[in-house]
C-alpha cells in the first residue's frame, strides 16, 4: 500500500511512462536499496541514497529504477546528479527516474541547467521537496494505515518534516526553506 501511493504522488509531479501504469511495476519483484553504490563513474564512488528496482517477473530484466537522492540539508558534490544519470541509464536499459529530494527549497547544482531541463521533460529527473512529495504521500498513508502505533509514528513524521521545513522569510522578503 505504502509504494503504491508513494508512486501514485509521483505520477502526479512527472510523465515518465513505467509511472502510467502503476499495476504492472506492482506486479514486478521489487527490491528496495540505500547507499547503494554506483558503476565507477571517472573514479568518483558514488552512493545514491535509496534505489527502488523494479523487475519482470518472468524474465527478471530490469524494467524500472527509481533512485532517490535525499539532501536534506548539505550540497550536491560536483557531477554528482550527473553521475547519478548516467548509472541509472546505464543499469535500467533508459527505464528509470532519478528524484532529487532537498529539504530545503534549492535546486540540484550537480548537473547542466539544459541537462536537468531535458530530463524533466523526458520524465527522468524530478526535483521536488519534502513538503511538495512526502507529506501528501504520507497523508494518504495515514488514511489507510490500520496499525495505530504506524498511524502514529506517520502522523509524527509529518509534524517533523513541517516543523523543520518550514518556510521562512529572508533579509529581502521572498519565501525560503531552513
Amino acid at each position: 500500500m505504502f509504494l503504491e501511493k508513494f508512486l501514485k504522488e509521483i505520477k502526479k509531479q512527472t510523465a515518465n511512462p513505467p509511472l502510467q501504469d502503476i499495476n504492472a511495476l506492482l506486479s514486478c519483484k521489487i527490491s528496495v536499496s540505500r547507499e547503494s553504490f554506483t558503476a565507477q563513474i571517472e573514479n568518483q564512488n558514488r552512493r545514491i541514497d535509496l534505489t527502488v528496482e523494479f523487475k519482470n517477473p518472468k524474465s527478471d530484466k530490469l524494467a524500472f529504477v527509481i533512485g532517490i537522492e535525499n539532501k536534506p540539508w548539505a550540497d550536491d558534490p560536483e557531477n554528482q546528479i550527473e553521475d547519478y544519470i548516467k548509472h541509472l541509464d546505464r543499469i535500467s536499459g533508459n527505464d528509470y527516474l532519478l528524484i532529487y529530494l532537498p529539504g530545503l527549497k534549492r535546486e540540484a547544482e550537480s548537473i547542466k541547467p539544459e541537462t536537468k531541463e531535458k530530463l524533466k521533460q523526458r520524465g527522468k529527473f524530478l526535483e521536488t521537496n519534502y513538503r511538495k512529495l512526502l507529506i501528501p504521500w504520507l497523508r494518504e498513508c495515514i488514511k489507510e494505515c490500520e496499525a495505530d502505533k504506524v498511524r502514529w509514528f506517520l502522523k509524527d513524521f509529518v509534524s517533523w518534516i513541517e516543523k523543520s521545513f518550514k518556510e521562512v522569510r529572508n533579509d529581502s522578503g521572498k519565501e525560503r526553506n531552513d
